[in-house]
């Protein structure tokens, strides 16, 4: 499809303000399966609060993205800071998260909606089936990464952080003061883009840190916008270009409970 007949992404404003869990959180999609749109991503703020008991290994059956926003505490093996950004393949354990006194808040980012959580070891045998029938052939990758999303490499230029040959991909980019967004292209199934500090002007809207556009090789481009008086940090966080495990999990679930 010509760029000319791309529909313009929206530049969704942060979602990174205080609140208790489900206030404004949402920024593509929904969280109920009732309010979703089988044609839009999914994208979300977790909000745990202090004293939450945190959240076990687990796993989904889609590719995500998580990008912690605010918080203390442990995520794997790794400290929580802001800018910490981690990538799961689908059918792949990650965690736990174990929270600091302060909680801790992230962004959940998919490509397709999920609305089910899958606890290990509890559910070992069903991720044994799950990935014998995936579609994935040959050695299927099932990564479990993080980067730092507050790297930024030398103005003017994409900074790699993560890149697999199949088009996972996690780069930054420092813009200065007034510098446009430089066009992006980006393969299947999508990206998200993210303002992580300073600033952008889209439209007749200032964006601040938290600031979210979803882009499609076949739908569509990113809107105009430009860096602020100090400047804008973005992230590209790119999905693989990988057959879906989603439609075989939900089969299989939907075999299991009909022979219960």
């Amino acid at each position: 499809m010509a760029t000319a007949q791309l529909r313009t992404s929206r530049w969704v404003p942060s979602r990174w303000v205080p609140g208790p869990e489900g206030d404004e959180r949402v920024y593509f999609g929904a969280v109920r399966p009732a309010e979703q749109d089988p044609g839009e991503p999914q994208a979300f703020i977790v909000r745990l609060p202090p004293g939450h008991e945190g959240l076990r290994v687990h796993f989904h059956p889609v590719d995500q993205f998580q990008v912690f926003v605010s918080g203390s505490g442990t995520f794997g093996q790794h400290q929580i800071r802001s800018g910490l950004a981690h990538y799961s393949d689908a059918l792949t354990p990650y965690g736990p998260l174990r929270l600091g006194p302060d909680g801790a808040s992230f962004m959940t980012l998919r490509h397709q909606a999920d609305f089910d959580i899958q606890h290990m070891p509890d559910k070992a045998a069903q991720l044994a089936e799950l990935r014998s029938r995936s579609p994935r052939s040959g050695p299927a990758k099932r990564r479990n990464l993080t980067a730092d999303l507050c790297a930024q490499g030398p103005p003017g230029t994409w900074m790699q952080t993560m890149a697999d040959d199949d088009g996972l991909r996690i780069a930054t980019r420092a813009l200065g003061p007034g510098e446009p967004v430089p066009p992006l292209s980006v393969t299947a199934p999508g990206a998200y883009v993210l303002l992580v500090a300073g600033a952008l002007k889209a439209a007749r809207e200032t964006l601040g840190p938290g600031a979210l556009a979803w882009l499609t090789p076949d739908l569509y481009q990113l809107a105009p916008a430009s860096a602020g008086p100090d400047g804008a940090d973005l992230a590209l966080l790119q999905f693989p270009s990988l057959p879906s495990d989603l439609e075989t999990s939900r089969a299989f679930l939907a075999e299991r409970a009909r022979s219960a």
